[in-house]
């Protein structure tokens, strides 16, 4: 019998992330360390899709790209055990990733491995701005909004809000009032502004359905979403592939008739915005008006 870890990761393994490299022998297909009764056995890295990432591990950090097997093999001794894991947890923080145990279902996140590493301290700070404008949409209807926030909850939960409502201070906890209440109140304000506080390093969403779309006296009206995110999340391991993987999946989803990705500087969030602003402006044309358009590029 053996005993297995997977090592789930930004980066594939490589030689100088064992703990103690002179302790592992490399053969051609592997890394092992052999007593007795017993072998580690290290497999090279493989490449996984995103949609072969277990839900746990794909919510714990961003942009998992590689997969990282280790056997046991003979007796399970408590020293092997030990040494198996420790392996593994080595692995995990050079290649920023977590171990999952499948015996025990189990997941271990070493120590210095975080989703998001860097504090934000400043007010005004530059973005990536995701947007797209579209006429005919699956999002335009329940079910399609439906598959929009789950598709956020996937790959970029901190697009949902912490805080959301009509007003400020916003009446609704997320964490208290959940998925089905969250789209209820979003379907019954299409046309309204809604106050939404997102998490770090999200720091705005913009969803605007236009009344009326196409030709119109004042210019042509689209629909619009925008979703900015902090630009130093760029820097973070595992970020830029998973906002790739996130304007891939939207723009999928949403078929817009054009989009882009631009960077902005002296960018205020909505909580900032609140502090200086005595009310929120209702845009023309209504829509559900999470904050946009408070750049300078």
């Amino acid at each position: 019998m053996s005993y297995d870890f997977q090592v789930w990761s930004v980066k594939p393994l490589t030689a100088d992330a064992f703990p103690k490299p002179e302790m592992w022998r490399r053969e051609s297909t592997a890394w092992t360390h052999s007593r007795e009764s017993w072998q580690i056995v290290v497999f090279p890295s493989n490449h996984v899709e995103p949609e072969d990432i277990p839900e746990e591990i794909r919510k714990l950090l961003p942009g998992i790209k590689w997969l990282t097997n280790l056997n046991l093999e003979g007796r399970s001794t408590s020293e092997a055990l030990l040494l198996a894991r420790f392996a593994a947890t080595g692995i995990a923080v050079a290649s920023h990733g977590a171990v999952l145990d499948p015996q025990e279902r189990s997941i271990q996140s070493p120590s210095g491995v975080k989703r998001l590493m860097s504090p934000r301290s400043e007010e005004t700070l530059d973005v990536v701005q995701m947007s797209w404008w579209f006429l005919d949409s699956p999002i335009e209807n329940s079910v399609g909004r439906e598959q929009l926030i789950s598709l956020f909850e996937r790959l970029l939960p901190e697009v949902l809000p912490k805080r959301y409502g009509t007003h400020e201070p916003p009446q609704h906890v997320y964490a208290k009032t959940g998925n089905e209440d969250f789209l209820k109140f979003l379907n019954e304000n299409l046309h309204r502004i809604v106050v939404w506080y997102p998490h770090r390093p999200v720091v705005s969403v913009s969803f605007h359905l236009a009344q009326p779309v196409g030709a119109h006296k004042l210019g042509f009206r689209t629909n619009h979403l925008a979703i900015a995110v902090e630009k130093v999340a760029l820097t973070q391991p595992g970020w830029s592939t998973n906002l790739t993987r996130l304007w891939e999946q939207t723009s999928a989803l949403v078929r817009p008739i054009y989009g882009d990705v631009r960077l902005l500087g002296n960018f205020k969030g909505w909580e900032q915005l609140s502090r200086e602003a005595s009310g929120i402006r209702q845009s023309r044309g209504g829509g559900v008006g999470f904050p946009r358009n408070w750049a300078k590029p």
